[in-house]
């Protein structure tokens, strides 16, 4: 579970399993655990997360595998709850021990992955593009993915820990530094969506309207548009003097070391019998001009990308990113 502030990770222990707040307390049902076996197989089981509101506002993020359905329908009996209590369930993602008891909640609403559903009715999903389905102002559920495909996380304001996020196997445990590349469809994903996570856990009030995480964009996107710049003036100069090289000409018979296009009267890119100019390194002219073309053309869409970031940052801070609201 990860707690905003700093982005740090809470460890879960019988000491510390609910978090008071306000609309909105978090409590732990049962922590989830991963135990590699001397044999090469693991034990494993989920998270149950409870999350209580007002005027029945109760959100159940993962169930537990299906061994676990007899535990949880005393947890919740424990807290006063039923199955029909539970307005919202949330599966982080599609494995056994997250989903396995969602038919004790056949009246719920039910998120798992980027699937939203009640009954046989799908709605609309904008999870699978990367915008957040927004609860209400205190609670939205993140595309989280990595660790699979559609992993989801669920985002809870004002508890007593700050703003927590229920992350399913985003991480195995508070010390995770490297367990979880075992487990992960896609590490790249999966690492990327961490600084992603704490943009979001540092915005602003409303989890849709981040317009700080925004405004960061825009200044990444400005480094990226300054490095442009500064790989096209590398690219054009680099084809205006044109390559160094032991060379000689008609008008300079003793061969020698310089860059002989810098100051020639004509354009060797329009006259390729200049190229022969150069003796040493053979080529060399070739090679040149394919590697400042290439930076050429790459600087360029760099320099549009990063632009077009820009000016989407720039919206995202005045308008708010992109979310649904239940």
């Amino acid at each position: 579970m990860a707690a905003s502030g700093q982005f740090h990770l809470i460890p879960l222990s019988e000491s510390q399993l609910d978090f008071p707040g306000c609309p909105y307390s978090v409590s732990v049902l049962k922590v989830g655990y991963y135990q590699p076996q001397q044999d090469g197989t693991f034990k494993a089981d989920g998270s149950i997360t409870l999350i209580t509101g007002h005027n029945n506002n109760n959100i159940l993020v993962d169930t537990g595998g299906p061994w676990d359905r007899d535990f949880l329908l005393k947890a919740l009996k424990d807290r006063g709850l039923e199955p029909g209590d539970i307005r919202l369930v949330v599966g982080t993602h599609g494995h056994s021990d997250h989903v396995g008891n969602l038919s004790l909640f056949h009246s719920s609403v039910m998120i798992v992955g980027h699937d939203i559903s009640q009954g046989d009715i799908y709605t609309p999903s904008t999870l699978a593009q990367g915008c957040p389905h927004i609860v209400d102002e205190h609670v939205c559920v993140l595309p989280t993915p990595g660790h699979t495909g559609q992993d989801v996380s669920v985002q809870v304001r004002g508890t007593s820990a700050g703003t927590l996020l229920v992350a399913g196997d985003l991480f195995d445990s508070c010390c995770d530094e490297d367990t979880w590349r075992h487990l992960s469809a896609n590490t790249a994903v999966q690492e990327a969506v961490i600084p992603a996570i704490h943009i979001h856990l540092t915005s602003s009030r409303k989890c849709c309207a981040n317009r700080c995480g925004m405004f960061l964009s825009i200044g990444f996107a400005a480094v990226g548009v300054a490095g442009a710049v500064y790989s096209l003036s590398v690219a054009a100069l680099g084809l205006s003097n044109g390559p160094l090289c032991y060379w000689r000409n008609l008008e300079n018979p003793i061969p020698k070391w310089g860059v002989p296009f810098a100051n020639s009267s004509a354009s060797y890119l329009e006259d390729k019998e200049m190229w022969k100019w150069c003796l040493i390194p053979e080529n060399v002219v070739e090679f040149n001009v394919g590697l400042f073309s290439t930076l050429l053309v790459a600087a360029s869409l760099q320099l549009v990308l990063c632009l077009i970031q820009m000016i989407n940052g720039l919206f995202g801070c005045i308008c708010g990113t992109c979310g649904e609201k239940e």
